[in-house]
């Protein structure tokens, strides 16, 4: 069943949306007396992980919940994202300045829970570098300052500690059988660089890596390959983002989950890597 909900709100912009979703998957197993398989997108692994984590307990997860098969996941956020809060992203649409939407963009609870989480990026990773000054995961308070970004502390505050980590810089373990797949080997940007001081112009250029997905970088993406119940990652050498949404691969992958027909014979399988 879809679960269609406001992508600009966090879970504590919207906290009636996972309630309804608890609500849902409960009707659903009632009715059909099988346990539900939650699949998820993008930034909706960090709605399922919080959802798992925060809302529900390991008895209910027991009683309901089959599998999760978290796609493209930006569990940790991406370095793509920064560039929303601080120039603006018109993503490709020619009639559009990037200033033209940055204000929107800005408003976005979500674009900030997206942020490159510094648990994941050290002090020392430059995700922004212009002549003057070198911005890491660290220094948000910093950027939004410099890009007259009035809102972004505290729209920041509202979200950053909505996932949920260990001691040891992990993701909370969701304790629920989890099938990742994700694509890699996409050119995936890791800094903007700028000219000039002014954030309010586009990065000159960009540093990019082919660790990521064209959009998330891989330590996002891998966060969730080490849970106790991983029961093997299926990563596309290749794959997109959203490309990876209509390989033949992850479809069949997705089906024999949801079937059940693979749920055994993985748990003893950790990883995987299929070449495109």
């Amino acid at each position: 069943l879809p679960t269609p909900y406001d992508f600009r709100l966090s879970p504590r912009g919207n906290p009636q949306f996972l309630k309804d979703v608890k609500s849902t998957i409960e009707d659903a197993v009632q009715l059909s007396s099988q346990k539900a398989t939650i699949i998820s997108h993008s930034l909706g692994a960090l709605f399922a992980h919080y959802f798992l984590t925060n809302i529900v307990d390991d008895e209910w997860i027991d009683n309901h919940i089959l599998a999760w098969i978290p796609i493209s996941p930006a569990y940790g956020g991406a370095v793509v994202d920064l560039l929303q809060l601080v120039s603006g992203d018109s993503e490709g649409i020619s009639l559009l300045k990037p200033t033209d939407v940055r204000e929107e963009q800005r408003s976005y609870e979500t674009n900030h829970w997206l942020l490159p989480n510094p648990h994941l990026w050290t002090i020392n990773q430059v995700l922004v570098q212009t002549p003057t000054r070198n911005y890491t995961a660290h220094d948000y308070i910093d950027i939004f300052r410099d890009a007259n970004h009035e809102n972004g502390p505290a729209l920041y505050d509202r979200t950053r500690d909505l996932t949920s980590w260990t001691n040891s810089e992990e993701l909370v373990d969701p304790g629920v059988s989890v099938y990742p797949i994700y694509g890699t080997g996409v050119e995936t940007v890791e800094t903007f660089l700028y000219s000039s001081n002014d954030l309010a112009q586009q990065p000159a250029s960009v540093v990019t890596s082919l660790d990521g997905d064209g959009t998330v970088n891989l330590r996002s993406l891998k966060l969730g390959d080490r849970w106790n119940k991983s029961c093997g990652t299926l990563v596309l050498d290749g794959g997109t983002h959203n490309g990876i949404l209509g390989d033949k691969r992850l479809l069949d992958t997705v089906k024999q989950i949801v079937e059940g027909t693979v749920h055994e014979q993985k748990e003893a399988t950790k990883s995987r890597t299929l070449e495109s």
